[in-house]
């Protein structure tokens, strides 16, 4: 006789399973080196057991240990879709936690004549110096940047110092 496991898919499992997927692939991205999502196992089951018995469900300690370990609970005679809802449910807000706590860097591939551009095509009437603020680089390091950005014909700047603007040249 084949297995049958003791609960029905549904499309919330299905909703929360893509999503800490999603979650998962953005932890990943932004901190290729470092993923290590680490729960405290222990009082993470005792958590669940405790919230599944203000639900009125009856799972013991040792059938949530089980069930999360992916083990077959015999004596387990009502479905369990609530119960692994609740399980996704919790990973998925723990793992959103997690992402919004680390403040993972996500690295980003725009060099600086790139974020330059950008950034004064969004405000042309900023100074190199807030640009190089803005972009976290040094006043000399934009310099060098537009310096080059104005050899290639892709910025120019109109105007006296104090209240000139700048053009960014886009390719038409």
């Amino acid at each position: 006789m084949p297995y049958s496991p003791p609960f029905q898919l549904t499309h919330k499992m299905i909703s929360l399973v893509a999503s800490i997927s999603e979650l998962l692939g953005r932890w990943s991205a932004g901190n290729p080196n470092g993923l290590v999502p680490i729960l405290r196992r222990e009082n993470r089951i005792r958590t669940i057991q405790a919230s599944l018995a203000v639900e009125h469900n009856t799972l013991t300690l040792e059938q949530v240990t089980a069930v999360i370990e992916g083990k077959t609970v015999s004596d387990l005679t009502a479905d369990c879709s609530t119960f692994i809802e609740f399980l996704l449910d919790t990973l998925q807000s723990a793992l959103q936690q997690a992402i919004l706590t680390e403040a993972i860097p996500m690295k980003t591939q725009e060099k600086t004549p790139e974020k330059i551009l950008l950034l004064l095509q969004q405000n042309p009437n900023l100074t190199l110096s807030e640009v190089a603020k803005q972009i976290n680089r040094s006043s000399s390091a934009v310099e060098r940047a537009v310096a080059k950005l104005k050899q290639q014909g892709k910025l120019t700047f109109h105007g006296a110092k104090k209240n000139g603007a700048w053009e960014v040249k886009t390719k038409g």
